[in-house]
């Protein structure tokens, strides 16, 4: 599965509708409904595809297009080289061969869990790492602006 920077994944591009999505994946194992605000009406709705590790989420305010991306297969690349199951240095190093260089940083380790998100605002990537190695990639499409989606074509 190969990842295109602020495109999408193989033929599933940012933008589309569920129906398309359908025609080229199936039906997903899971669909789930939520907020991510006290506004019921900004509605998300996220499938789930067991078999590719794979999670799309669609945004009411967007027409329900698809906004977001995550993955945990190892199968997933970008420019061709792998990136679940890396480890950080790996990491930082594919960052800057993918021309990340506003990469951020946020810890999110508790007493039991060592866990950082490394990701770049400007490229819409962001990877979890756990324990030193690469566990998810989350990305979506890419921003003219604080509030306007560049969707691809």
């Amino acid at each position: 599965m190969e990842i295109k920077i602020g495109q999408g994944v193989d033929n599933v591009k940012f933008g589309m509708q569920r129906d398309d999505v359908k025609k080229i994946l199936g039906e997903p194992n899971e669909v789930e409904n939520y907020s991510f605000s006290s506004e019921e009406h900004y509605l998300t709705e996220s499938w789930f595809y067991e078999h590719k590790k794979l999670s799309l989420s669609f945004g009411e305010d967007d027409d329900w297009r698809l906004v977001t991306i995550s993955s945990f297969s190892e199968e997933c690349t970008i420019d061709g080289n792998d990136i679940i199951g890396i480890n950080k240095n790996a990491l930082m190093n594919l960052m800057s061969t993918i021309n990340i260089d506003d990469m951020f940083t946020e810890d999110l380790s508790d007493g039991e869990d060592n866990q950082i998100v490394f990701g770049s605002d400007a490229k819409g990537i962001n990877f979890l790492v756990k324990d030193d190695t690469v566990v998810e990639v989350q990305f979506g499409p890419l921003f003219k602006d604080e509030d306007t989606i560049i969707w691809p074509e």
